[in-house]
């Protein structure tokens, strides 16, 4: 078991190493990291350019620079170890930048999960009550439509049309006419069918099936 376990460990470890590396690689030669200064009118041109080159170990191959990283991100790993994931293209320390993101990510999650819990546990509660009404079939429906899409695709609508277009929006709140009915008509028809669905509408059951 252990001899399995060091072999499963090994490959996972040698897995990561080759991922790391083809992404580095790739990353590295996506394009010009000087391309910007290149055409860069300012009178410290080149000192700006020496900088960047020192920064990002660019008088370096790429394999180079590839064990330079390895290395300072792997004491990551080890507490008190200095962790050195290098600086970007604007100078800044990378490790500062993933910190400040983390916590940004980890409120971002906390909130997701609470909210899909709630959400999702009231909706499979209301749709088990009402069971093969339209509610039923909506809710099985639109869960597996959400299931189903890349969440990586669906994330960034949702950064485009509800925080980037929302956000621009609300600085000048204006709905033409033809917006205004289509939403009035889409609230309609989901209302009556919510007031439908829990039988607030006065409809009895059908007898070959149950309420």
């Amino acid at each position: 078991m252990s001899v399995f376990v060091i072999r499963r460990l090994a490959v996972s470890f040698l897995t990561l190493l080759v991922a790391t590396f083809v992404v580095y690689v790739l990353v590295a030669n996506s394009g010009d990291p000087l391309g910007d200064l290149r055409t860069d009118p300012s009178p410290n041109r080149a000192d700006k350019i020496a900088a960047r080159i020192d920064d990002l170990n660019l008088d370096q191959s790429v394999p180079q620079r590839y064990v330079t990283w390895i290395t300072g991100a792997a004491k990551c790993v080890v507490p008190g170890g200095g962790c050195d994931l290098g600086k970007n293209i604007r100078g800044q320390d990378v490790s500062t930048l993933v910190g400040q993101a983390a916590g940004s990510t980890l409120r971002l999650v906390l909130l997701a999960t609470i909210l899909s819990i709630v959400v999702g546990v009231s909706l499979g509660v209301i749709a088990a009550l009402r069971q093969y009404s339209g509610l039923d079939y909506t809710t099985t429906f639109s869960a597996f439509l959400f299931y189903s899409l890349p969440v990586f695709a669906f994330a960034v609508l949702l950064k485009q049309y509800f925080a980037i277009r929302m956000n621009d929006w609300l600085r000048d709140p204006k709905i033409d006419v033809s917006t205004a009915l289509a939403l009035a008509v889409l609230s309609a028809f989901a209302w009556a069918r919510c007031w439908a669905a829990t039988g607030a509408g006065g409809g009895s059951c059908a007898a070959s099936r149950p309420c």
